[in-house]
């Protein structure tokens, strides 16, 4: 297993405002980018943007199965957050979710939910009712389902993997609303981006974000963090262990 993780911060002060492109879902979904979809925000005086990147490659997993775990806008506790409102219907674009944790409370919208044929999961996933841990703290605690072999029925045939199709993938992407306030950071115009790109060797899920905020460093880092122990949860979930930053 693979981790990647950089950080990228911007230099300018203010970048000039765009209006979001209309991304069609009929596109090869891996062109999707933040900037496609949402155009370039633009930062107040003062105020700087920081993009933070992290991903996790899964050996021998299905895209099928990240997805049943994380891809639901509506049920995000491999995020670790708890849900205290959902307005409107989840996948429909422009769903609302007001997430929280501790005294974080924050509002969500999905802009963007593409995803290819539907497949059943195979039986190596066990969705896991669990909470993800935040700010990277580990998985102690987590409650994973797993399948008991039947005893003392004679064992059943084990079925063929599905097959896997080079270059499936799913996006999602959704915006943060209004300027939020986690701890003692500022933030605004924070636009994120989850990806599931399937191969035939296995899975890897990306999550990009930017924003704005007065201290991007420390909101890079802090956002990094969060991301990282959301992704190290779904590699836990999916028997893949805990993986290690690069």
């Amino acid at each position: 297993m693979v981790r990647v993780n950089t950080l990228f911060f911007g230099l300018a002060l203010a970048l000039p405002t765009l209006a979001a492109p209309a991304f069609s879902k009929t596109r090869n979904a891996r062109d999707a980018t933040i900037e496609r979809i949402h155009g370039v925000a633009s930062c107040p005086a003062g105020w700087k943007s920081f993009v933070t990147r992290n991903a996790v490659a899964l050996p021998d997993v299905l895209g099928d199965d990240v997805w049943a775990l994380i891809g639901n806008f509506c049920d995000p506790a491999w995020q670790g957050f708890d849900v205290h409102s959902i307005t409107g219907n989840c996948p429909s674009s422009k769903t609302r979710r007001t997430l929280g944790a501790f005294d974080l409370t924050f509002t969500d919208r999905l802009d963007l939910h593409v995803v290819p044929a539907a497949r059943s999961p195979s039986s190596k996933l066990a969705k896991s009712k669990a909470k993800s841990p935040i700010f990277g703290k580990g998985v102690d605690g987590a409650r994973v389902q797993v399948h008991a072999a039947a005893v003392p029925a004679p064992p059943a045939p084990v079925p063929a993997a599905p097959a896997r199709e080079d270059g499936r993938i799913w996006v999602q992407s959704w915006s943060t609303l209004g300027m939020p306030t986690f701890g003692d950071l500022s933030v605004k115009e924070m636009y994120h981006l989850l990806k599931v790109q399937e191969s035939e060797t296995g899975a890897v899920v990306s999550w990009d974000a930017t924003g704005c905020s007065p201290d991007p460093e420390d909101a890079a880092f802090m956002f990094e963090e969060v991301h990282d122990g959301a992704l190290n949860f779904v590699a836990m979930v999916l028997g893949e262990g805990l993986s290690s930053v690069l």
